[in-house]
């Protein structure tokens, strides 16, 4: 039987006993103390929560990079799983911060898009705007709310405190999300979504689509002034001497050049079209 939203709810009030997973994703960097802070606030609250540092490195402001990571990554994780998503330019203004809960995981982020992957991904959600501030630190900057909001709030759910609990449902919230490509008869028209550490560029073009519209047949994908015939399977197969289509691990169609940065030789970055056939 499948668990519900509200069974999910119940369900974790009644399991304190059991070690919570908390997973951060900010873009403060490491440099600063701004993460750690925020995770010994969380502390004070669930002394005995995991803690997983998904990643602290999102690009200062950058949204879309934040919803990629989540989108990739969160499936991964034990049911019960919070993710708390604090890429948040708008900190200080009065946009909402929004809790979402599904029948696996539970969500804390600004209202303002990051969690459009779990909108667009998870057939049922529930979406609940934050407004008991009495579950703040006392003294809330307008500056740092992933210390003064985001972290005693995630304390506080792990310590068995619900959304319910912390606010209001079904408020208005931003969906954002990623921008899904475009098929017209034998032709998938997509774009660069992502740039990874390593210079792969990443698209938000689906390998699973490709494979359901071309099959088995080899294809033509052309990127910026780039043509490349059909995929590689491994990094190495182009052997570093050009650029190669393959089937990232994420599930998208990637590019890459063996053992070099792909972004930096091409010039190619996110927006950049796409086009398979």
């Amino acid at each position: 039987m499948k668990t519900t939203v509200d069974q999910a709810v119940q369900s974790k009030a009644g399991k304190l006993h059991e070690k919570p997973v908390l997973v951060l994703l900010t873009d403060f960097g490491s440099r600063d103390g701004y993460a750690g802070v925020m995770k010994g606030v969380v502390l004070q609250f669930a002394p005995h929560a995991e803690m997983v540092d998904l990643s602290h490195e999102i690009a200062p402001h950058a949204i879309d990079d934040a919803s990629f990571v989540l989108l990739t990554s969160y499936k991964y994780f034990p049911k019960g799983t919070l993710f708390t998503v604090v890429v948040d330019p708008g900190v200080g203004t009065e946009r909402k911060i929004i809790g979402v809960q599904t029948p696996d995981y539970g969500f804390l982020a600004p209202d303002n898009g990051v969690l459009g992957p779990i909108f667009a991904f998870e057939p049922v959600y529930k979406v609940y705007e934050i407004t008991e501030k009495r579950l703040f630190l006392s003294n809330v900057s307008a500056t740092f709310h992933g210390r003064d909001i985001f972290a005693p709030l995630s304390g506080r759910y792990l310590n068995g405190v619900t959304f319910p609990e912390m606010g209001r449902e079904g408020a208005s919230f931003h969906k954002g999300g990623i921008e899904h490509p475009v098929i017209r008869g034998d032709k998938i028209s997509g774009k660069i979504i992502y740039r990874d550490h390593f210079g792969n560029l990443i698209s938000n073009i689906f390998i699973e689509d490709v494979k359901r519209l071309f099959k088995t047949r080899p294809v033509l994908i052309r990127v910026g002034k780039y043509q490349i015939k059909d995929f590689s399977e491994t990094f190495r197969s182009g052997g570093g001497r050009s650029l190669q289509a393959y089937p990232d691990s994420s599930g998208f169609v990637g590019f890459s050049i063996f053992q070099k940065n792909a972004a930096e030789e091409t010039g190619l970055k996110k927006g950049d079209l796409v086009e398979i056939f």
